[in-house]
């Protein structure tokens, strides 16, 4: 199979979910051989020093992005004879000549205010994209069950793999970790960790707010720590803990690199991640890899993903969190058995297992259009 991959989302300077995703896929192909060529689309924002360097690249400008996912990346595609072209989001080129498989983490246009023009083209965009998929990989069970329940793709072609945990997230030793998280950060382990983006179904005000209804000195042992890009949402949120008197409490620390996030799971009391809606969750496995106990809220995808060992709380009542998050920073029985459940939790994301299904499916869907 010569298999065409968009790899735009690993950008220069930044790191997301997606990226991670992706990254944590060609990792895999790269260190397991299974005599694929596999053809890397990005442009001039791609960071190709974090992608393996075996795989033949195609650097292809950008100025309008319609543009290049409808138009440049079907003609490079036909050009280098694709048998299959991989998009890990929702988006891809309509008119590319070979199968399309897309990724679908969330379903983010449909819960848009559907007055706004914007958000109805998305929608429309998005039906449209995985109406032309061949497969479509949902990320999680309540991905693939809302595709279905929205009649947006029919179920022979959605196929649930979840999203994996990288041998690079595991328990290391905590002093060690502490030690470079202070001298990295001036930080004190113990602390509460968000790592993610700043949108607001992230539901971070709320975390600050329940935040604010600790004891002082819970606080003062145990500060919050926002780890993710920056950009306006985060700012709204600076504000906030501003005006809350709380900016000595709260470090918002950007992007970190993925050596500093192992130490700062690591390092942490909690990792807390209370959405309004999620497709997955990925610091939520993340940080039980780590043996970190974790709280998540009760919304969409994030009971699948943590099971039981996962502190499950209403993700709209700050009182409830606020007492979740003291119970889990203080209850040591409590946290012994998050942590042992979280272990046991995670083997469901082991990172070969999960990519290796994930290559199933495209091998799957290139071989059925070959026949």
């Amino acid at each position: 199979m010569r298999l065409g991959i968009d790899v735009r989302e690993v950008r220069q300077g930044t790191s997301t979910g997606i990226a991670r995703y992706l990254c944590n896929f060609l990792d895999f192909v790269a260190q397991h051989p299974s005599g694929h060529e596999l053809v890397l689309f990005g442009n001039q924002w791609t960071d190709w020093e974090r992608l393996p360097s075996q795989f033949a690249t195609r650097r292809l400008p950008e100025r309008i992005r319609l543009v290049w996912d409808q138009w440049i990346v079907a003609r490079a595609a036909r050009t280098e004879r694709v048998d299959l072209f991989y998009s890990p989001y929702h988006k891809g080129p309509y008119a590319v000549s070979c199968p399309l498989v897309v990724t679908v983490h969330d379903l983010y246009p449909f819960v848009l205010d559907t007055h706004r023009p914007r958000a109805l083209l998305e929608r429309t965009q998005y039906r449209l994209m995985l109406r032309r998929a061949t497969a479509v990989i949902a990320v999680s069970q309540y991905v693939r069950q809302t595709l279905l329940e929205r009649r947006v793709v029919d179920a022979a072609r959605v196929h649930v793999v979840p999203n994996c945990v990288h041998p690079r997230f595991r328990p290391l030793d905590r002093t060690q970790s502490a030690h470079r998280v202070q001298g990295r950060f001036g930080i004190p382990a113990g602390y509460v960790l968000y790592v993610g983006s700043f949108l607001p179904y992230k539901n971070l005000s709320r975390l600050v707010e329940a935040y604010a209804l600790l004891p002082q000195g819970l606080r003062r042992r145990h500060g919050l720590v926002f780890v993710g890009r920056e950009d306006r949402h985060a700012q709204l949120l600076r504000h906030g803990v501003q005006q809350r008197g709380l900016a000595a409490d709260i470090r918002f620390l950007g992007i970190t690199a993925n050596e500093e996030l192992v130490d700062l799971y690591n390092a942490a009391g909690v990792v807390a991640l209370i959405s309004l809606k999620e497709g997955f969750g990925l610091p939520v496995v993340e940080g039980m890899a780590c043996g970190v106990p974790v709280m998540a809220s009760t919304a969409t995808a994030l009971p699948e993903v943590a099971g039981e060992a996962g502190y499950l709380v209403d993700p709209r009542d700050p009182r409830a969190i606020a007492e979740a998050l003291e119970r889990v920073l203080t209850d040591e029985p409590l946290r012994q058995q998050m942590i042992a459940k979280g272990f046991q939790q995670v083997q469901r994301f082991r990172w070969e297992t999960v990519e290796l299904q994930r290559l199933r499916v495209l091998e799957q869907v290139a071989g059925a259009d070959a026949a």
